[in-house]
This record gives structure tokens, C-alpha cells and sequence, in this order.
């Protein structure tokens, strides 16, 4: 575990006070503990992934936005001269027509690769925050384990593993395919 992580001090006290019992479930529920605070490390790490992904793909949708707006106002402003000079019955350039052509077409390619981005970003988002339930009920089935211990109840034990399963849960729907 890391020195940053706020169950570190209670898996060490647990570990200590499983060492000094003479209770077989403290045991189990010092292990319980040491795999509850890996769950919460690696779905940690997990959900920090996914945030960045959806951070980096709503950024890539936000410049391609951009380019889009861009791309449409140049394209406004190439048609309004068309325009006022097909109303003064001026010939319009060729090379005017053409470009017009291009800009509409790279609006539609930009619009599609923004969508695609948000629609990417979204997905990442919703799998950071499914994770993320299941790191909090993993660090409160540590934290239910520590009192477990230290009151010597072993039912609390049992409140601690039902936390992480249900963390389990949280972590297996974030993977699972959303409709």
C-alpha cells in the first residue's frame, strides 16, 4: 500500500491485533482486510484511468467542436459573398464553389468525430464512477473490519464482507456493457 492511502494505519492495527488473538475469525479478518485495501488499490488505479480517458476524449470532442465552428463560419461568410455577388450579377470564382465544397464536407467529418469523442468521454465517465462506488465500499468494509477487530464482534466482520462484495458488484457493472 501506499503512504498516501487513509487505510494504511487501520490494515497495520488490524494486522497487529490478528497477531496478539487468540480468535480464529480475526485472522480471517485480517485477510479480509489486506484483500479489501488490494481491491480499493487496484480499482483505484482503475478509476483514475477511466477519468483521465474521459477527460482526454471531451477534450479532443471540445477542439473538434471548435474546428467545426470554425469551418461553419468560414463557410458563412464564403457563401454570403457568393451570394452578394450572384445578386449583383458578378460571376462567382471557381475556386470560391470548390472550397465551399470542401468546408461542407469537413463539417460533416468533424461533427461525426466530436459526436464519437462524447460519446467515447461519456462511456469512460460512467466506468470512473461505477469503480469508484466500488473503491468506497471497499474502503468501508476496511474500515467496518478495523471496528470488527478492535471491539472483537464478529459480526461487524461480517457487515465488512458483504461491503465488499457489493463492492465487487459495483466494480463488475462498470465493466459490463451498457445499454
Amino acid at each position: 500500500m501506499s503512504d498516501d492511502s487513509p487505510t494504511e494505519q487501520i490494515h497495520e492495527d488490524i494486522l497487529e491485533r490478528a497477531r496478539e488473538s487468540h480468535h480464529q475469525w480475526i485472522n480471517w479478518a485480517a485477510g479480509t482486510a489486506a484483500l479489501l485495501a488490494a481491491l480499493a488499490a487496484i480499482s483505484g488505479e482503475l478509476s483514475n484511468r477511466y477519468l483521465t480517458e474521459s477527460s482526454r476524449d471531451q477534450i479532443q470532442a471540445n477542439d473538434h467542436w471548435g474546428q467545426y465552428q470554425g469551418k461553419s463560419i468560414k463557410a458563412s461568410v464564403l457563401r454570403t459573398k457568393m451570394e452578394l455577388l450572384a445578386a449583383l450579377d458578378k460571376p462567382g470564382a471557381e475556386k470560391d464553389r470548390s472550397k465551399l465544397e470542401e468546408y461542407e464536407h469537413d463539417l460533416d467529418a468533424l461533427k461525426e468525430q466530436a459526436e464519437y469523442r462524447e460519446t467515447s468521454s461519456e462511456s469512460s465517465l460512467a466506468r470512473h464512477e461505477g469503480i469508484e462506488r466500488g473503491v468506497t465500499l471497499f474502503h468501508l468494509g476496511i474500515a467496518v473490519v478495523a471496528i470488527a477487530v478492535l471491539t472483537r464482534r464478529q459480526s461487524f466482520w461480517y457487515l465488512s464482507l458483504l461491503a465488499g462484495v457489493v463492492g465487487v458488484v459495483f466494480l463488475v457493472q462498470a465493466f459490463w456493457p451498457h445499454v
